[in-house]
């Protein structure tokens, strides 16, 4: 790695046509490296949650999910929501799938419906066998689309909050007159709807003017009233409920301040902004695949980074947010766009998002974005496809790699569709300029990192005890999981049934497994991960690094046990390289620019 690493070098700043924050995540590095071989591309690296623990709720979804790190737990809620009206109906085959699930759900009716139905789950089948690709994109076709939404991030005062709870009362009470009573929408006024709203409140009492037009009797009213309270929660007590879960939606102007400075501030971004500036998330596609989960983004607990990407997007093109950055020294031009995007780490397409808010003149150069975009997938799928199994002709035929790679995502039958972050060696925190055009082959996790930008510390102490320790966890996870793969490890996938939805066992009869697959750590039956310890480099001044690190007990106990190897990279002693062993720093033989030089001057 000390051979690796390059030394920094003066040259002139120019504005980069775009640039684009990656997760530190191993998977990330080869596209970088080969966006940044195609052009005028510049990257960075950061945590996948982007520094912005949140917890989600996705539209569609029944419950919050938290995207952060394990060691954290998210204080603010961002709610998903639909930017255009959606019709009550769904397509055909959509409403025929959701029947089909609750056969597969129940105890009972698989043996009375497996004849009837049998034929059409053989289709599936077939289309998932004989052409996944084909059949993904049909299956697509046949489906509701997602709905354009946004995201609710800033934080809400109690007469807004009053008022959205009131909005969806109403909703409430207009679906069940709807369903119990027949009534549509158009038969009903507003101040009908409202007094029903005070009535089932506990405001007012007495028969409401609809009771009156529509004749119901005291009995029939009542009941009604009881089923709005009851099933459309439209009471007292789950009003208290909803206003105090309100409180949590959002981030106020100080907190998006903070997060979105935080973010550039310890990446060692806070001038030369390009006109576009991406904010890229990622996850993982598969299928028939219990571990899915472990190919997503460890920085948002084993889920997917783009709502992240999506939050830091929205408060960074805020006017107000960036007058107050402005202040901390971040001048930020007017034409620069946050643009929040997601790198599917299978198929490695990079996938642009909120598109639609996009300025009109940013419209002029956006093809030329993702023509970038897409030829650093094909370029990086054409790299690693061969690792896979495939043709090693497939290097030099980045379309047709693409294209396995794509046919791999959606292939039910695929036991490895990609490597994940197996043989994950280094992590390296510091500019750019030390990795920048060094193939690390897929084995380092990269943190952007200034040590000038951050005299008291305190990121890079964020940066060892977050980042760094989920790195951590992952590489032991893998060394375990390799080393033993049938006790820490899980065995092979191929035998592994889903138990519960929470865990897998082996066939019909064993514990729950721990670890990882097989099929993720060796290949051909030998080792692919290398079972090696962390080793971190840490660009900045020795004493700097020891100061944080004592701060840290934690993180001090993991170096000193052995568990996470040291390396400091020391600008201000001439870039020496200092090896942390048995306690104490030991300068490498092989570092330092004076040595580089010598070997400059013997060479020539």
């Amino acid at each position: 790695l000390v051979r690796k690493v390059r030394l920094p070098e003066d040259h002139p700043k120019k504005r980069p046509f775009a640039q684009a924050f990656f997760c530190i995540d191993v998977r990330s590095e080869p596209i970088r490296r080969h966006l940044e071989a195609l052009g005028d591309y510049q990257t960075f690296g950061i945590a996948g949650f982007f520094g912005v623990p949140i917890g989600f709720l996705e539209y569609g979804k029944g419950s919050e999910v938290h995207l952060c790190p394990a060691v954290q737990t998210p204080k603010n809620l961002i709610v998903e929501i639909p930017a255009e009206l959606e019709l009550e109906e769904e397509p055909l085959y959509g409403a025929l799938e959701h029947v089909l699930h609750d056969i597969k759900s129940s105890v009972l009716s698989p043996f009375v419906a497996v004849e009837a139905v049998g034929l059409i789950f053989s289709l599936g089948l077939i289309g998932k066998t004989v052409a996944p690709v084909f059949y993904h994109e049909t299956h697509g076709h046949l489906h509701a689309a997602k709905p354009v939404t946004r995201l609710l991030v800033d934080k809400l005062n109690a007469e807004q909050a009053g008022s959205i709870i009131r909005a969806v009362q109403r909703a409430m009470i207009v679906r069940a007159l709807q369903r119990e009573l027949g009534m549509h929408r158009e038969h009903v006024t507003d101040d009908e709807i409202r007094e029903l709203r005070e009535i089932a409140l506990g405001n007012l009492s007495g028969k409401s003017a609809l009771a009156n037009r529509l004749a119901l009797t005291p009995e029939a009213e009542a009941e009604f009233i009881d089923k709005l309270r009851s099933v459309y929660r439209v009471d007292r007590y789950e009003t208290s409920l909803q206003m105090e879960r309100i409180a949590r939606l959002g981030f106020s102007l100080d907190e998006q301040v903070h997060y979105v400075s935080n973010a550039l501030l310890s990446t060692g971004l806070s001038q030369n902004f390009s006109r576009f500036v991406l904010m890229v998330g990622h996850e993982s596609q598969t299928q028939n695949n219990p571990y899915e989960s472990a190919l997503d983004c460890g920085a948002c607990g084993g889920g997917r980074g783009l709502p992240n990407a999506r939050v830091i997007c929205t408060m960074a093109n805020k006017p107000e947010v960036r007058r107050r950055l402005l202040e901390k020294g971040i001048a930020i031009p007017e034409d620069t766009w946050f643009l929040p995007a997601v790198h599917n780490t299978t198929t490695d397409e990079i996938t642009l998002h909120d598109l639609d808010l996009l300025p009109a003149r940013h419209l002029l150069y956006l093809e030329r974005l993702q023509n970038g975009l897409t030829a650093a997938t094909r370029r990086t799928a054409a790299e690693r496809m061969p690792t896979l199994g495939a043709s090693q002709a497939l290097a030099a035929e980045p379309i047709a790699a693409a294209a396995l790679a794509r046919r791999h995502a959606h292939d039910w039958s695929q036991v490895r569709p990609e490597w994940g972050l197996s043989r994950n060696l280094y992590g390296i925190i510091g500019a750019r300029h030390l990795t920048e055009g060094v193939d690390l082959q897929g084995r380092s996790f990269l943190q952007s990192y200034d040590y000038r930008l951050d005299p008291k510390g305190r990121f890079l102490e964020n940066i060892l005890s977050a980042p760094v320790v989920v790195g951590e966890w992952i590489n032991l996870e893998h060394y375990f999981s390799t080393t033993d793969v049938h006790h820490y490890g899980s065995g092979s996938k191929a035998y592994h049934n889903v138990a519960g939805r929470f865990g897998v066992m082996t066939g019909n009869q064993s514990d729950l497994r721990t670890g990882l697959p097989i099929q993720s750590m060796y290949r051909e039956g030998k080792p692919y991960h290398e079972p090696v310890r962390l080793i971190a480099l840490v660009e900045a001044p020795a004493g700097f690094v020891l100061a944080a690190v004592g701060r840290l007990p934690k993180v001090k106990a993991l170096i000193m046990g052995g568990w996470l190897r040291v390396i400091v990279i020391d600008p201000e002693d001439d870039y020496r390289c200092l090896v942390l062993e048995e306690g104490e720093f030991q300068v490498h033989p092989e570092s330092g620019r004076q040595y580089r030089q010598s070997l400059l001057e013997a060479s020539a």
